[in-house]
């Protein structure tokens, strides 16, 4: 493990359609307590723009300091991940207890080296064998999560499975989902992805990405003051200086 202040280790996992087929098949996937049944469900919301993945970030991420990443606070990243999510295979799910929203999912190809992980999986020869045209085929749960509140009762084991399915039942016939996580996220992320087979296919070291909260309350309060425009580039967010 890296050290947080210094940088993070980002750990790349993927899981094949026909490896999600395997799941339901050998029982992988746990089955819904009746009680639960009818409480717990995935729901399809409309297309996310960037406010939507700021919200998930803040809600979901700040125990792990998601909100200070520079990629959510630097104009040019942020137009870019704004393009990726205005594209059509882009989707938001949201995650409910009953009536109550407890967590969700932004689904967007922003990873741009898919392919290039994918190949260097098969040539490692990783557990699972993906051949690098599959990042053409293949869909990337960007990001992902339980509001804190919600968290420890199990559920995400129930909600992963099921917008797994309705992402592998998409029109864009996907043969791969992908995703990623670091080290600084919750210590028993990768035991709890591993958990339905999806693999890890790669691993990195990166250097520290975040900005203080210092300087992220001083770019939120600079964003909020009275007569500040956007420059038309990137959606209005408080978190742009």
């Amino acid at each position: 493990m890296v050290d947080g202040k210094t940088g993070f280790v980002r750990y790349d996992l993927a899981i094949t359609k026909k490896m999600h087929q395997a799941n339901i098949l050998n029982c992988t996937y746990p089955v819904l307590d009746p009680d639960l049944d009818p409480i717990l469900r995935v729901e399809p919301e409309s297309a996310p723009n960037f406010k939507d993945l700021q919200d998930l970030v803040e809600r979901v991420g700040r125990p792990y300091k998601w909100h200070l990443r520079q990629e959510y606070n630097e104009r040019a990243s942020v137009r870019e991940i704004t393009k990726e999510l205005k594209q059509p295979t882009s989707k938001r799910f949201s995650f409910w207890s009953g009536k109550k929203e407890v967590g969700g999912a932004i689904i967007a190809n922003i990873e741009p080296d898919v392919g290039r992980i994918f190949a260097k999986a098969h040539d490692e020869k990783r557990p699972i064998d993906l051949d690098p045209s599959m990042a053409d085929r293949s869909i990337e749960i960007y990001k992902i999560g339980l509001f804190p509140e919600y968290t420890k009762r199990g559920w995400g084991r129930y909600f992963l499975p099921d917008l797994l399915g309705k992402l592998f039942d998409d029109a864009s016939k996907p043969e791969v989902v992908y995703l990623n996580t670091r080290d600084s996220n919750h210590s028993g992320v990768i035991k709890f992805y591993t958990g339905f087979n999806m693999n890890v296919i790669h691993a990195r070291s990166f250097p520290n990405d975040l900005i203080s909260e210092e300087e992220y309350q001083t770019r939120k309060s600079g964003m909020m003051r009275p007569g500040r425009k956007n420059d038309g580039g990137a959606p209005f967010v408080p978190a742009l200086a």
